[in-house]
């Protein structure tokens, strides 16, 4: 069985200082603005349930997954190049980089958002079209400028809320449609009639 270390509190990372992943960690939260070096094979899984922020930067080739009901924002230019989780509550982001270095070729499920869980985009976040996004079932992307995802959406249920607008480029495949909640959802590819794996998915918007 894997070695994992739980830590129900907050780690906090001051500027300099370095914070290694070598296991599967579960903790509270990650503050800071040092760096996390995530292990290659290895999870870290932040489990606050009130918002926080890391603002320094999260590398290795291990993966990041956000547990708990509250808001974790990502700021920093993070290199870490394994698959991030967003298991429950909302990760906010600024730009595309703060989800790790996009994978050099397409991979499907590079970000995951679970069932009712929330990706939320500032004004001018473009997703990388290496970035695959796979949804666990009525996901969540919520923007209140502009955003723009480049990569194929796969999986099962998409709902766009927040005032902005969401422009939606690849021929996605996630089935069970669109709900525009809120704002507005544009197809970024030109097409015709009846959609089928092209901007909204498949089913109904």
């Amino acid at each position: 069985m894997a070695d994992t270390l739980a830590v129900n509190g907050t780690i906090t990372v001051a500027s300099g200082a370095t914070y290694q992943v070598n296991e599967t960690d579960a903790v509270g939260a990650i503050t800071g603005s040092g760096s996390i070096v995530i292990a290659s094979g290895k999870t870290l899984t932040t489990t606050v349930n009130s918002s926080t922020s890391f603002d320094g930067i999260i590398s290795g080739a291990g993966n990041l997954t956000k547990s708990g009901t509250a808001t974790l924002t990502l700021t920093g230019t993070n290199t870490y190049s394994g698959k991030t989780n967003i298991a429950q509550g909302t990760l906010s982001i600024s730009s595309d980089s703060n989800l790790g270095t996009a994978p050099v070729s397409y991979v499907s499920d590079q970000l995951t958002i679970a069932n009712t869980m929330t990706l939320s985009l500032a004004d001018g976040v473009i997703i990388n079209a290496n970035r695959g996004i796979n949804l666990g079932g009525a996901s969540i992307i919520t923007n209140t400028g502009t955003g723009t995802i480049l990569s194929i959406i796969s999986g099962n249920g998409l709902t766009k809320s927040g005032t902005g607008t969401l422009v939606l480029s690849g021929a996605n495949t996630y089935t069970s449609g669109t709900t525009i909640s809120n704002g507005v959802a544009q197809a970024g590819i030109s097409s015709t009639g009846s959609v089928t794996n092209g901007a909204f998915g498949t089913g109904t918007v």
